[in-house]
């Protein structure tokens, strides 16, 4: 088992979704994919995600080492899992794991729910004055034990 899978997994043992708000959730997600497709929920999530991130807006600090940090300090004050940021020359990849977006929207609703944190991202990204060229965007679905949840931020035209 890999290093994020352990601490996913410890992480899992300690958090979850307030039972309270999980049928809500759950209903409401189910309602929201009987109503719209799956472009126009990940758009509805994308907004939520960026409306979360105009509400609180993080420090870029000096490195991409203390970004992650500054985003993992807001995600942790919300039980919203951790971020990993790695440089790989011509883009930047985010490795988010645990954010508690199964357990919130269920099974059906992970098809769009990454899309949350795709705007989070993204609109920080924006903030912190990021070129207009580059795009966040979601690469593949949900991944392991800890619906780890991947990024990337490239030119365009890395994605067309």
């Amino acid at each position: 088992m890999s290093d994020i899978e352990q601490q996913s997994l410890r992480y899992f043992v300690q958090r979850g979704c307030d039972p309270q708000w999980q049928d809500f959730l759950h209903a409401m997600s189910r309602e929201l994919a009987a109503q719209l497709s799956v472009p126009e929920m990940r758009g509805f999530y994308f907004a939520v995600g960026a409306r979360m991130a105009n509400a609180s807006p993080v420090s870029a600090g000096a490195s991409l080492t203390e970004l992650e940090s500054a985003f993992n300090d807001w995600l942790a004050q919300r039980d919203w899992g951790f971020v990993s940021i790695r440089d790989r020359q011509s883009v930047l990849d985010f490795s988010h794991a645990c954010a508690p977006l199964r357990a919130a929207f269920g099974e059906s609703g992970m098809t769009a729910a990454g899309a949350i944190l795709e705007g989070l991202y993204g609109t920080w990204l924006g903030q912190l004055g990021v070129d207009d060229q580059l795009e966040l965007r979601q690469i593949g679905d949900a991944e392991g034990p800890a619906d780890v949840l991947k990024f990337r931020l490239a030119h365009q035209s890395l994605f067309a």
